[in-house]
């Protein structure tokens, strides 16, 4: 059973799961109208012209990699964010030994410092994007 500090503990990574969840459903329409996946098809487009020099070429392919990683990071967050929420299941210790409940309580720690850093990224290209 987990001491009343690290209920306290628990409950504040639960907490946070609420708030990045409600964070990311404020920013959520701005996504929604897909800039960056405007941003990638016209990339693709002017890259199958056949004029461009190898400069042009490559200055274009490292921003359609750029965008494209903001759109897969932006498309993946959801399913990050209902993993994390899943994880508080094996936060049990009625299920799993201590040892192994103590190891899933840092791996949710882990993910959720990670989904706040990707968040914070995320509202500031959608700030930008206004």
């Amino acid at each position: 059973m987990l001491s009343d500090k690290e209920q306290v503990q628990l409950q504040e990574l639960l907490d946070k799961i609420v708030e990045i969840k409600s964070r990311f459903e404020k920013i959520r329409e701005v996504f929604k109208s897909s800039p960056y996946q405007s941003a990638v098809n016209a990339i693709r487009e002017k890259l199958n012209q056949q004029n461009l020099t190898p400069e042009e070429q490559k200055a274009l392919r490292a921003n359609l990699k750029e965008q494209q990683a903001i759109l897969d990071s932006w498309n993946k967050f959801p399913t990050r964010l209902a993993h994390a929420a899943d994880m508080k299941e094996l936060l049990s210790p009625d299920v799993y030994g201590l040892d192994e409940d103590r190891c899933n309580w840092l791996m949710l720690g882990e993910e959720i410092d990670e989904l706040e850093k990707e968040l914070r990224r995320l509202e500031f290209l959608a700030q930008s994007n206004k």
